[in-house]
């Protein structure tokens, strides 16, 4: 028996379905296209927050470590061969340029690249530069600012991931080193003053901001550590610790009899037996400690049961030696540290330094 031939009713279903078929596939090639889009975006993403991350961490620990002006940052490298040199990117006590490449061989990095495969840029705020007669500690501000979708007054740096060129920007030999070839809007004009917003057609750059107090809270830190390990060495030294010296003291800043809370002296009462670190008790050695100021925000408190008296005797509650009236030797700190300025607020990072009884 023969087929009924098909209608043009059947023939239209078959015709839909296929449409529908066409299209189904159309709109997953599209979803999985766009999935991959949205992938190759998020790697790219990370790529370049990582390398910006680095370098942000590498100058953060390369100010702390520094031994001559610890919380100082290098100057931007104006020639492209990762090094600060001097007599190129740095001449007397200023940097050649206080935005160009970021310096990663000085920094001890690998060669940092964004996700378009181009280096990172660096803008540095004078005040920070690593040079004499720049004195960087809790007070010291950043001349740099970031406007847009991340925001930061007073930057101490800003560490830029160019991207791709845009606008014809010629990237060639000729111009490896000019600002406005790489950097997009204001970033361009390297005026400190810098932008991050969503990347369009005429901008791509990212950035990071390193604000002073993620530089100089590490240096406190440092700091609080290597003074409360003089404070401790000396009382070992001594079995005393000097008065403190006024908080109006010039730079001599001698020990005041009496005065439990002021600055570290730099004479202190009597004269010790053990000098200590130069940090400590160094006033007009041309340590880092007193070269950067760091004496006048830093606040010494000594307990009474252990501070001396002007002949080096012994004071406390209970007479001039270091027992209480029961005759119990005295517990507690030998001295408190605060370091900071006002921007730690009323908590300023505070050391303890324990007793060594």
């Amino acid at each position: 028996m023969r087929n009924p031939p098909k209608t043009r009713s059947s023939e239209r279903g078959f015709a839909v379905i296929a449409i529908l078929a066409v299209l189904g596939i159309v709109a997953v090639s599209l979803m999985v296209t766009s999935l991959n889009s949205s992938a190759l975006r998020n790697e790219q993403d990370r790529k370049t927050t990582y390398a910006l991350a680095q370098a942000k961490q590498a100058l953060i620990g390369r100010a702390a470590a520094d031994d001559n002006r610890p919380g100082s940052l290098p100057c931007p490298d104006t020639d492209n061969d990762g090094i600060v040199t001097i007599g190129v990117d740095v001449v007397g006590n200023v940097c050649t340029s206080y935005v160009g490449r970021l310096p990663w061989k000085t920094l001890g990095l690998p060669d940092l690249r964004d996700a378009e495969g181009e280096r990172l840029w660096y803008a540095l705020s004078p005040n920070f530069r690593d040079a004499t007669g720049v004195a960087i500690n809790s007070s010291t501000a950043g001349t740099l600012n970031v406007t847009g979708s991340v925001t930061a007054n007073n930057a101490a740096a800003v560490v830029f991931a160019p991207g791709g060129p845009l606008q014809a920007q010629p990237r060639d030999a000729a111009h490896a080193n000019s600002i406005a070839s790489y950097l997009d809007g204001t970033n361009a004009k390297g005026a400190g003053t810098y932008e991050m917003h969503a990347a369009s057609g005429t901008f791509n750059d990212r950035l990071i901001a390193i604000v002073p107090t993620e530089v100089v809270s590490v240096v406190e830190r440092r700091l609080a550590k290597e003074l409360g390990d003089a404070i401790k060495g000396y009382y070992t030294a001594n079995a005393v610790l000097p008065y403190a010296a006024t908080t109006s003291c010039t730079d001599t800043c001698l020990a005041q009899v009496g005065v439990l809370s002021g600055r570290i002296p730099g004479d202190p009462t009597p004269a010790p037996a053990y000098a200590g670190t130069s940090q400590f008790l160094a006033a007009g050695s041309g340590s880092w400690f007193d070269v950067n100021g760091w004496r006048s925000v830093v606040q010494y408190t000594v307990a009474a049961a252990y501070a001396t008296g002007g002949g080096g005797a012994l004071k406390s509650s209970g007479g001039s030696d270091m027992t209480s009236s029961g005759g119990a030797v005295q517990s507690g700190p030998l001295a408190t540290l605060a370091i900071g300025g006002t921007e730690y607020g009323a908590t300023p990072y505070t050391s303890t330094v324990a007793s060594t009884q």
